[in-house]
């Protein structure tokens, strides 16, 4: 008997009866060099606002605030590449994959938490790569 591996749909389809979500997990960008908050949309690239399941990437060469609130209370990753990103968790936060301060070649981000909780239930990397930096 030969064993054929499930279409997608019809795998979805068994996760949604099981009460499982099929959502994916998305890369978003922040893409606002005034800053502000974590939880609309058009402040992130693609046009999102954050899930649990994404992974979050700051990469803008500027000093901006972001503040994470009750609609914004978890992502899988933070990454930052550049600039000083101040943050603010109005609610806790939790980061369930990991946070990297500085992952490649010539980064030099600055992440500060002046006000809140950030919980990471995995690794904190800063300088990930020879010639990266990060505070």
């Amino acid at each position: 008997m030969q064993i054929r591996p499930l279409p997608f749909t019809f795998a979805a389809a068994l996760l949604a009866a099981a009460g499982q979500s099929t959502a994916l997990a998305s890369v978003i960008t922040w893409n606002n060099a005034a800053g502000g908050s974590a939880s609309t949309a058009a402040n992130w690239n693609p046009n999102q606002a954050p899930t649990a399941a994404d992974d979050l990437t700051f990469s803008l060469i500027a000093a901006y605030p972001v503040t994470f609130g009750a609609t914004a209370a978890a992502s899988r990753t933070m990454t930052f590449h550049e600039g000083t990103v101040t943050l603010t968790m109005t609610t806790a936060h939790t980061t369930s994959n990991g946070v990297t301060i500085g992952s490649s070649l010539g980064d030099n981000p600055v992440a500060a938490l002046t006000t809140g909780a950030w919980n990471s239930t995995a690794s904190v990397i800063i300088g990930n790569a020879i010639g990266a930096v990060g505070t």
